[in-house]
This record gives structure tokens, sequence and C-alpha cells, in this order.
């Protein structure tokens, strides 16, 4: 499929692009991300506050942008029960402004030890969150860290596919096929380039092609040597390049790949 930029595009499955690192120049991240040939940014909305900023990116760059509306893990840290079922009812509305996906949702095991809220008060809001996608026909972005067995079990207790993206996975390289098996596509962002990721470097070499995707996780994971405080969409063909080389060679055509994916439109 050609992109509006006249070839076959790159495509970034999850920056924050509405985040304040970007305040002073985003029009020119966005114009380097167009330049490098990105044609597609999925900005996840992770809070109420969020889903308002990633809006008005969407509205300043709308050929560019697809928004994606959901509940983060550490968005619910400081939230009473009352406070996040108003958050969960708002959600649905939120969808209704062209959301091609829900999420960024997910488990955060960091954030359960830390004295946030524990991995069941976590799976509770994003078990809510899968239904929600089921019942709407959309693909999930999921976030893990710390608690891809817990959310393992959780997406295998529901019985069925649960199509989406599970975002810079950083989970052991054995339980990629079960993820893969539930329907989801594998995302890798700027840790790829960090020679020390021997784990992360694993589970690219095991995805299979057609279930592997890049992203910038923009501005959150700058790519290696960290000559910059922020990654960005024009990263993800470097990126891209590395996750090839990973494989030997054996992902020959990661744009087509890429662009492959169902979740983009």
């Amino acid at each position: 499929m050609p992109s509006e930029l006249g070839s076959p595009g790159w495509v970034d499955t999850h920056c924050h692009l509405d985040d304040p690192a970007y305040d002073d120049d985003r029009d020119a991240v966005v114009l380097r991300a167009e330049r490098a040939g990105v044609h597609r940014v999925v900005v996840p909305g992770v809070s109420p506050a969020s889903w308002d900023r990633a809006r008005r990116c969407r509205d300043r760059h709308p050929r560019l942008i697809r928004l994606a509306f959901g509940l983060h893990p550490w968005a619910l840290r400081g939230l009473d029960a009352a406070a996040r079922a108003q958050a969960l009812d708002a959600l649905p509305q939120a969808l209704e402004d062209g959301a091609i996906a829900v999420g960024e949702c997910g488990l955060d095991g960091n954030l359960a030890r830390e004295g946030g809220p524990s991995l069941d008060e976590q799976s509770v809001i994003l078990s809510a969150q899968l239904d929600l996608a089921q019942a709407r026909g959309l693909p999930v972005i999921l976030h893990a860290v710390r608690a891809h067995g817990a959310l393992l079990s959780l997406l295998k207790a529901r019985g069925g596919p649960v199509p989406g993206v599970l975002h810079s996975y950083s989970g052991p390289a054995e339980l990629v096929p079960d993820f893969v098996r539930l329907g989801l596509y594998l995302s890798f962002g700027g840790q790829v380039t960090n020679p020390k990721a021997v784990k992360v470097h694993k589970a690219v070499g095991v995805t299979p092609a057609a279930r592997l995707l890049v992203e910038s996780d923009g501005p959150d994971q700058p790519p290696f040597p960290r000559i910059t405080q922020r990654s960005e969409p024009a990263d993800v063909a470097r990126l891209a390049g590395v996750m090839a080389e990973l494989r030997g060679g054996a992902w020959d055509d990661p744009a087509a790949a890429l662009f492959g994916s169902a979740l983009i439109a």
C-alpha cells in the first residue's frame, strides 16, 4: 500500500508525541518523521489528561497521527476506586473520537513493588479495558514490565484471541510463542540498540517476521549511544535496521512487515 509520501512508509507503532518533552519542537519532530519516510505514528493516550493532549496532536497533524486511548497502570497511582471508575466510564466516549485501539493499558510489576496499585488491582482495570476492546472490535496496546507471566495468565484465561500489540517487549524469548498464539504483535524500541540488552535481542530473533513491529516509544527510549535525551518517530528506520541485523538478515522487508500490521489504517 503506497503512503501519502509516494513510497511504502514506516509505522511508529508507539510514540507519546503528546508528551511535554516535545512541546518546544513538536512540529519539527513531525517534519523529521515525514522526511524519514514515516507514514503513521500511533499516539497512545494513557489517562484522561493525556487523551486531550493526544487529540490536539492529531488535530494538528491528522495525516500522520492515529490515536489510541486507555488507562496506563501508572495513571492509576493516586486515584481512589471512585476516580478509577470515573476514568473507565469516560473511556468509551473517548474511543468514539477516531481511536484505532484501546491502550496503552497493562500490568507493571515495578509499580506494584513501589507501593502503587497491586497487580491484582491493575488486573481489574486491564480486564475492563480488554472487555471494552472486544466489544468494540478494537485491538489493544499492552504494557508489561516485570509482569509478563501475570499478563500471559490473564490473557489466556480469557479463552480466545487478544488482537493487538505488546509494546516495547522486554520479557523472556521463551514466552514469545505464547503471546503470538494469542494473536499479538510484538513491538520493540530503542533497547534493541543497547549492546547489553541480550534478553531483548533474543526476543527479536524468535518473533515471527509477520508479528514483528518497531516503535520509538518516544520520548522514553533514545537509541544507543544516547547522544540525545529522547527518542522520536524518525528513529524507527534505524531501529528496524538493527532488528534485521539481529535476525541475521531474516527480516528482508521490514517496511512491508510493518505496514502489513492490522493495527494501522
